[in-house]
């Protein structure tokens, strides 16, 4: 981690800088990260040509973003309503499994922070779980711009909107998905539409702009099953449901 005093009258910054496709992200982070959760002042993106882009920024003035080691792989990110808060994970898991042939030997178990491996012996099969870096992942950007888009939908609602809309949340955090009403189920689907409508408008204008926060899905049938990959996790929305939405907003002018 790179700690720069910009003068010697002020404090330094707290940056962590990762390559990512040809780009340079940094996180800002307000304090020194203990890698728990750690609010985050900024997440610079800097372009192959020096294009400096504050996604941060794009979060309504009283809302934060922070970067949690709480969130896992059913949910990489999230947006808390009442926190007003946008929080992603320091890391994603990618699994693996595979099946050992007969007359092979067997790996051994391992249980490491970045890697797991755990060994079936009665049908010689072998689960692998990889750590890296969330935001290194493709899909990471466009994700992220999904949940702030969610902030940006909750502050166009009006007072009442907001109560109503809190309440609704309050609601279906005591249910299960098997027992949301139909109205449930349509509040839900509409705020997720209104979300991605935003975060893709938001995207296409940083890209036509110079810049690309996802430059290896460059089409829309990639940026689909990126979005899809980066949420499949998910257990609150109907895959069809889910394709749906994301195809008209991605579609909408």
């Amino acid at each position: 981690m790179e700690q720069t005093p910009k003068s010697v009258q002020e404090q330094p910054r707290f940056v962590e800088e990762k390559e990512r496709f040809g780009a340079k992200v940094r996180e800002v982070f307000k304090s020194e990260p203990n890698s728990l959760q750690d609010e985050i002042e900024d997440i610079e993106y800097e372009t192959g040509d020096g294009k400096i882009t504050s996604i941060k920024s794009l979060l309504p003035r009283e809302w934060k973003m922070v970067r949690s080691s709480f969130l896992g792989m059913d949910r990489p990110m999230v947006a808390s309503f009442a926190e007003k808060t946008v929080a992603y994970g320091e890391n994603y898991w990618i699994p693996k499994a595979f099946i050992v042939p007969k007359g092979e030997p067997l790996p051994e178990p391992v249980r490491r922070e970045d890697f797991i491996r755990e060994v079936f012996p009665g049908p010689r099969g072998v689960l692998e779980l990889s750590s890296a870096p969330q935001i290194e992942r493709n899909g990471f950007f466009i994700s992220l711009l999904h949940e702030i888009g969610h902030s940006q939908v909750f502050e166009n609602m009006s007072e009442e909107e907001q109560a109503k809309f809190l309440e609704h949340v309050s609601d279906l955090s005591n249910k299960r998905k098997s027992q949301y009403a139909e109205q449930d189920k349509k509040t839900e689907i509409e705020n997720e539409r209104k979300s991605w409508a935003w975060a893709l408008k938001e995207f296409r204008q940083l890209k036509r702009g110079g810049v690309d926060l996802e430059p290896e899905l460059d089409s829309p049938d990639k940026l689909l099953r990126g979005i899809h990959a980066a949420l499949d996790t998910r257990e609150d929305m109907n895959p069809v449901e889910f394709i749906k939405l994301v195809r008209e907003a991605l579609f909408q002018e």
